[in-house]
């Protein structure tokens, strides 16, 4: 994938996003995504005030670059390592989709840093879009 330099075999290891409760009703009516990361590891996890989000679109074999729409107030997240509260986190989205696209997939890849060695993790979830 573009401007990701984490394999993507190497994702979901420690950190897990999921979709938010009620994720697709509010997408249809909203354009707004609401997802869950969870901290897998040991140790904290800091992100950045839009959680690094990076967007992709399926077309054919290829992952194209989209841009989120949301905006997000100043100030780093920290998300505890698992086992501690909070171990999680809520974070809002909103895909730049035309309409005429024809994309039935959309990529989020979200990158963090653990507090303790500095080292960037990263999860992604595929959405289908209706």
């Amino acid at each position: 994938m573009p401007n990701i330099d984490i394999p993507i075999e190497e994702m979901n290891k420690t950190l897990k996003v999921t979709p938010a409760p009620g994720m697709a009703e509010t997408f249809q009516q909203t354009g707004l995504l609401q997802l869950e990361l969870v901290n897998l590891s040991n140790y904290a996890i800091i992100f950045p005030p839009d959680f690094n989000i990076k967007l992709f679109l399926k077309s054919g074999d290829e992952w194209k670059t989209t841009s989120n729409l949301f905006q997000y107030a100043d100030g780093n997240t920290e998300i505890r390592p698992k086992g501690e509260y909070p171990s999680d986190a809520l974070v809002n989205l909103m895909p730049s989709l035309d309409s005429n696209q024809t994309s039935t997939m959309l990529r989020v890849v979200v990158l963090g840093k653990v507090e303790a060695t500095n080292k960037v993790v990263g999860a992604y979830i595929d959405i289908p879009l209706p």
